[in-house]
């Protein structure tokens, strides 16, 4: 498997000293779409890459039984 065919998944929490920490959403990135730097650019030259959070409905999106299971098997 190549790295190209990768895929990131992002999980942004609400961390409370007090409390319960809440799920606020999480998103994806495909490998692919990161570009690789040359040594000489900078990172501020670099296009930044916009990407929606998204809540899924359930409790499991239908990527994060890709993720568990490449993690326990891979």
């Amino acid at each position: 498997m190549d790295l190209k065919d990768g895929l990131i998944q992002f999980v942004v929490k609400d961390q409370d000293f007090l409390g319960k920490n809440a799920f606020i959403g999480e998103s994806f990135l495909f490998m692919n779409r990161i570009k690789i730097a040359k040594d000489t650019e900078k990172l501020m030259d670099m296009e930044q890459i916009h990407m929606k959070l998204a809540k899924p409905c359930s409790g499991n999106s239908k990527y994060t039984g890709c993720t568990l299971f490449k993690r326990t098997v891979g």
